[in-house]
């Protein structure tokens, strides 16, 4: 119910203020949206949808936000908290990763954009772009630079 609640008043409000961004929203299982009110409740939804990350796996992706940072929040469907990312400068990936894009990836240059993924386990991996002439990948990586998954972007 309170899912229902949220959609209707996000919906409401878009229509008589109008919304800046075409983002997305959808329902989300309690479990989720229990877990954001219990550790980020200064943060506000901005965006939700079901998505399929790199290993094929369906997954919930919730964009918070508190005015001054952006969190992006990844769930199984379940419900079951799995990762957090937020944005990084590719510079600041760790040299394994960067070392391990040049030994794995010629030819591919990095995008600009680079995300860390703080997994519920505390441990930490990291999400990058890749280019080429001919496909675009998005590629996992391990802090220690080993490559977990990757998939050619559409």
């Amino acid at each position: 119910m309170k899912q229902v609640f949220f959609l209707l008043v996000t919906i409401t409000f878009c229509s008589f203020s109008g919304c800046e961004d075409d983002e997305s929203l959808i329902a989300l299982p309690d479990a989720i949206t229990n877990y954001i009110t219990t550790n980020y409740s200064s943060y506000t939804i901005e965006e939700s949808e079901l998505e399929v990350i790199c290993d094929s796996t369906d997954v919930y992706e919730v964009e918070i936000e508190d005015g001054r940072d952006e969190i992006e929040l990844v769930f199984d469907t379940e419900g079951n908290f799995l990762y957090s990312e937020i944005e990084i400068r590719d510079n600041d990936l760790p040299t394994a990763v960067t070392g391990s894009i040049t030994a794995n990836f010629v030819g591919y240059t990095l995008d600009d954009e680079a995300e860390q993924m703080n997994m519920a386990d505390g441990s930490v991996q990291y999400e990058v772009e890749l280019e080429s002439n001919t496909e675009d990948l998005e590629v996992i990586f391990a802090a220690d630079g080993t490559v977990l998954c990757q998939r050619i972007e559409d």
